[in-house]
């Protein structure tokens, strides 16, 4: 039996000089059937500056505009597989971490998977706050995944609707909270993994780089949490 396809997403925008290194980390990975889709999203550089990957198992997109991280569902719903990694650029796993994370997916596909993820702390009236508990080097479920989402085509079909649910025409319009649409999308909450220490880029903390230091980064996440919550759509809602 041939093992399931994963398709790997990369994205680059701010960092297009980490996007060698995870080509190399995902051909390096013990999985036998996949592809990887790298996408730059910031047309102002020319990626093939920066990336040499002449594999017929990796397409590169060059986009004729800036996009979000969002486009990265885009491009998972018109890819034929099932299942699905995607990974910001800030962070390096391992290729043992990276077949390791695929392999969480493929054995437990209802919910998505990651090795990154936060734990909401409510306001006192049961509303999303500000405030969050960062999970990390644990094995435990969590409200939202970060950095590193493994997840299916069915979670990408639930995804989409969650974006109609929610009165968006489009991706982009979701602006910087894919990660929170694609942690409830499944059946239950995700489930974050204890896959060893974690190497992350230098820059992963600068500001104008993070897009996590832009000011209206989590107000922006806590509306659409609060519009979520409203609806009744969210994991933990439903325990």
């Amino acid at each position: 039996m041939t093992d399931p396809h994963v398709t790997f997403l990369l994205l680059s925008y701010r960092r297009p000089a980490n996007m060698q290194r995870q080509l190399d980390d995902i051909a390096a990975a013990p999985i036998q059937n996949k592809s990887v889709i790298l996408s730059n999203n910031n047309p102002a550089i020319n990626i093939f500056d920066y990336v040499v990957a002449d594999a017929p198992s990796v397409t590169i997109l060059q986009q004729p505009r800036r996009r979000i991280s969002a486009q990265r569902y885009e491009l998972a719903k018109e890819a034929s597989s099932q299942y699905f990694v995607a990974l910001d650029d800030d962070l390096f796993l391992s290729p043992d971490q990276i077949a390791a994370l695929a392999k969480k997916l493929i054995e437990a596909p209802a919910m998505p998977h990651g090795i990154w993820g936060q734990n909401l702390v409510a306001e006192a009236d049961g509303r999303p706050g500000l405030s969050w508990d960062v999970v990390r080097r644990a094995d435990r479920q969590v409200d939202v995944l970060n950095r590193a989402y493994a997840f299916t085509k069915q979670h990408v079909t639930r995804f989409f609707e969650l974006l109609g649910v929610l009165g968006l025409a489009n991706v982009d319009e979701l602006g910087p909270a894919d990660d929170i649409l694609i942690s409830v999308s499944g059946a239950g909450r995700p489930w974050c993994h204890d896959l060893g220490t974690i190497e992350n880029c230098p820059t992963s903390n600068t500001p104008g780089i993070a897009f996590w230091k832009d000011d209206a980064f989590y107000p922006w996440r806590v509306d659409i949490l609060s519009r979520l919550c409203a609806i009744g759509t969210l994991p933990w809602q439903q325990s």
